[in-house]
């Protein structure tokens, strides 16, 4: 048969597409980009086409005999600045049974739509949840278009477990990771559980849905009911781990709880119809016994066939299952919850760790000092900004990047806690961050370290505050910096730059990202203040030696490189580092990202340098 698979280069369809190959299929592939070309899916024949946007019209569906409808619709295929619901509602709603209308009408005799097992497995929770809804709507109105000699029937699967060769996997290449020890997270598993099926097992499910199932039936499929503390054993099981999980009622970064949609600490379980497991044609007991064997031999666990860092490219793959942020509705209160800190090991330790208010002229902020071992009572002091596009993050999101900086240079660590726009705007965050400079200076002997050995640093937004303060400061005529340290910096607001082009999207920071907190911190970013897009400033003369560091997956990297140029124009030392396979914030993750540490001891070893230790 003539086979159309649509959604056939994701991780599910290609599974599906190559089963019905090696059956002897005519099989054809459908998607918005060509097959992974490290996958044997590179072999079928290929459609380029998005569903939603109507692609799959009558003309384009004549000739095929069956469809397979396989393409994503969870949180994780919401296009970025879309609302989730009015996404569904498009997706599922209306654009799915328009292609099973039009394969109706160009002749296409059988199809299947796969589907989620939750409207049947749990019906109990489709009222509460937009998301289940849209699935059961997806299936109900993909079989309402059947017509005499047009089949529909549904397969409704569970959680699924396997891989496609070759094929990068988002969610389950940090499994691997955590299990290998890769991914600093402590090893436990949420309570609570459901069923799982691997990949052959679903793909044998949909070609028997094919060959005989019922017309206008939905079938629940499934396999295994286990804990997720036994599924998530199972990747340790694969790599060869001796490690044993706890159950732990505590959300798993790995498995947010909004994954879990009958909620952390319930189980949905089930036994598939026995009549129907017959009729499908597929086996039982495979989850242990194929899919994470193929998952360990099978699976490129470095991900696709690019530059990015393999640590920087499973981290990655665990902010791909996080829900999407929409820009455009989002407040800055929901996004710093968002944000909140999240503890991924043991942070480095410090001789002394300290709590301060800076009174500072007409307010008071909060700041920590931090002294390294070894440090001494008269310091060299840097005066540390952390990042968060001047809207979010804190002392606390940047604790564990202070500590390693203390360390590293030897130097005390002052990080400041600067207020956040929109509360408080440009220049707000710039004066508090200035302010607490001169602050450390009038307290010098209280803090213990040395008025006359001061750098600034900051990362992202707080690199770009250490600049600004770098500049206040020589034109203050003092304090005397000896250093700048400035980490993959925010320095303009050209959004059309090659960097931004570039790494627009899916690389953590994105274009969107940074036109909004550029919105919250100035207001009209066309024509910024040169102490916001210092960058613009016409004289850079004689400011402090500086380290510039840039990310290459970063949109911020090109600016980065543009400053750091500019600096050098007028005679000012600059060190500049270029971090091959990194992304943003990748010096922040170095709990995530144990290759970022050489970075975080080479600024360092600048600064101790600069400080003549």
């Amino acid at each position: 048969m003539k086979v159309l698979v649509i959604g056939g280069t994701g991780a599910l369809g290609g599974h599906a597409a190559l089963h019905l190959a090696a059956q002897g299929h005519d099989v054809t592939n459908t998607g918005r980009s060509a097959a992974h070309s490290g996958t044997p899916l590179t072999e079928l024949g290929f459609l380029k086409g998005d569903y939603v946007a109507g692609d799959f019209t009558v003309d384009k569906l004549e000739g095929f005999d069956w469809m397979v409808f396989a393409a994503g619709n969870d949180p994780r295929h919401v296009p970025k600045g879309e609302d989730f619901g009015a996404w569904l509602k498009k997706a599922n709603h209306e654009a799915l049974p328009a292609v099973f209308a039009a394969a109706r009408e160009a002749g296409v005799k059988r199809a299947v739509q796969l589907g989620s097992f939750y409207p049947q497995a749990a019906p109990e929770l489709i009222a509460g949840n937009v998301y289940i809804q849209s699935r059961l709507a997806a299936c109900q109105l993909a079989r309402n278009e059947a017509y005499h000699d047009f089949d529909v029937v549904s397969v409704n699967a569970p959680f699924m477990v396997g891989a496609v060769p070759g094929l990068p996997s988002a969610i389950f290449e940090p499994y691997v990771a955590w299990a290998k020890g890769q991914i600093p997270i402590p090893f436990f598993a949420p309570t609570g559980g459901t069923n799982f099926m691997s990949f052959r097992s679903l793909s044998e499910a949909i070609e028997g849905a094919l060959l005989r199932g019922e017309p206008g039936k939905a079938y629940l499929v499934g396999d295994e009911n286990l804990t997720f503390r036994e599924y998530f054993q199972l990747f340790f099981d694969a790599v060869g781990s001796n490690v044993i999980l706890e159950e732990r009622d505590e959300e798993l970064p790995l498995l947010p709880d909004v994954a879990i949609p009958q909620g952390r600490g319930n189980t949905i379980s089930y036994e598939p119809d026995a009549g129907e497991t017959a009729l499908l044609g597929y086996r039982r007991g495979d989850v242990a016994v194929l899919s994470l064997k193929s998952l360990r031999n099978t699976v490129d666990w470095r991900g696709p066939k690019m530059t990015l860092n393999p640590q920087v490219e499973a981290l990655l793959g665990f902010f791909a299952q996080m829900p999407p942020v929409d820009y455009e509705t989002i407040t800055p209160e929901a996004l710093r919850e968002a944000n909140r800190p999240m503890q991924m090991g043991p942070p480095p330790a410090v001789a002394e760790v300290r709590d301060l208010t800076l009174d500072l002229p007409g307010r008071a902020i909060a700041a920590r000092l931090y002294k390294p071992e070894g440090g001494g009572e008269n310091a060299p002091l840097v005066l540390f900004y952390h990042g968060g596009g001047w809207v979010i993050g804190s002392i606390e999101t940047h604790d564990a990047s202070a500590r390693a900086l203390a360390v590293a240079s030897g130097a005390a660590v002052l990080s400041v806690d600067y207020r956040l726009a929109p509360e408080t705007p440009f220049p707000g965050p710039l004066d508090d961050c200035h302010d607490a400079l001169l602050w450390a200076v009038d307290h010098a002997a209280d803090l213990g370290i040395d008025k006359d050995r001061l750098a600034v640093a900051g990362d992202s937004a707080g690199g770009n505050l250490a600049a600004a303060v770098a500049i206040r400061a020589r034109d203050a005529g003092g304090p005397k910096l000896a250093h700048q340290l400035l980490i993959y910096p925010v320095t303009d607001t050209n959004f059309e730059n090659g960097s931004y082009t570039e790494n627009a999207e899916g690389y953590f920071l994105t274009t969107r990202m940074m036109q909004w907190f550029w919105m919250h911190y100035v207001g009209d970013h066309g024509d910024p203040h040169p102490h916001a897009a210092v960058l613009r400033h016409d004289n850079l003369a004689g400011l402090p030696p500086a380290t510039v560091l840039v990310a290459q997956y970063d949109p911020l990297r090109d600016e980065g490189l543009d400053y750091a140029e500019a600096l050098k124009k007028v005679g000012v030392p600059v060190e500049t580092e270029l971090a091959p396979g990194m992304i943003h914030g990748f010096f922040s993750m170095f709990e995530a990202v144990p290759d970022a540490m050489p970075y975080i001891e080479r600024a360092g070893a600048r600064l101790n340098a600069a400080f003549g230790a």
